[in-house]
């Protein structure tokens, strides 16, 4: 190998690590059509159960969670889970769950869950969950940047997971950030009118979305961070 190529090499592996990723969709209109389809009530009552467990696993393990993205839309808009919608957004602290990751996903199997994906990584951690049809249940970890919290592909201001409050959905409680309105403002903007699309981009704003500059940096904090 010349020291040309081997230059070559390494700059390629440097442009990927500090690329954004991109969020492709490239699903064919009938599993668009089958993905965002209307959920029964049926299938809403499972979910709404499977939602509890969840949440009992995660206190049982001293986790504080969040409920987020389009499940906190649903009930602080609608008063429920949105319809269509295709999984349960739950947010962490990175710190919170990282060390704790292999015991939450034992105890989401013994629970009848099926773990879809389990991603260790600190600036992109995801376990996502089934257990009835086809919802997913995804739990998301924030890495503290700043006064920011990040994951790869969006961040919000850390004050926001600073103290928590209550929803109710379907009768039982649960908890979120400590301003659930200013969350969704700075997420989806004018959040008080139903947008139904497959794609996040096409409802997020554009200042929720990480760029490239602040993911070099997020990249460089998950190699040194320690919890």
């Amino acid at each position: 190998m010349t020291l040309r190529h081997f230059l070559n090499k390494v700059i390629q592996k440097v442009v990927v690590f500090f690329m954004p990723v991109r969020i492709v969709y490239n699903r064919s209109e009938q599993e668009v059509r089958k993905s965002m389809r209307t959920r029964t009530e049926e299938e809403l009552a499972l979910r709404a159960k499977d939602l509890h467990e969840i949440c009992a696993i995660l206190d049982k393990f001293s986790i504080p969670y969040y409920l987020a993205g389009g499940t906190l839309l649903g009930i602080v808009r609608d008063g429920d889970f949105i319809p269509w919608d295709t999984d349960v957004d739950i947010d962490v602290r990175i710190e919170d769950v990282y060390p704790k990751q292999t015991q939450i996903v034992t105890a989401f199997v013994q629970a009848g869950f099926e773990i879809k994906m389990h991603r260790p990584s600190k600036i992109d951690f995801k376990i996502k969950a089934v257990k009835h049809g086809d919802t997913a249940y995804e739990i998301i970890g924030y890495l503290k940047m700043d006064d920011m919290r990040y994951k790869k592909w969006s961040h919000f201001p850390g004050s926001f997971m600073r103290g928590t409050s209550e929803v109710v959905l379907r009768g039982r409680r649960y908890k979120t950030f400590a301003e659930p309105e200013q969350y969704l403002t700075w997420y989806y903007g004018d959040w008080r009118t139903p947008i139904q699309s497959e794609s996040h981009l096409g409802y997020m704003t554009e200042h929720s979305l990480t760029r490239p500059l602040a993911l070099m940096r997020l990249r460089l904090a998950g190699l040194f961070v320690r919890f």
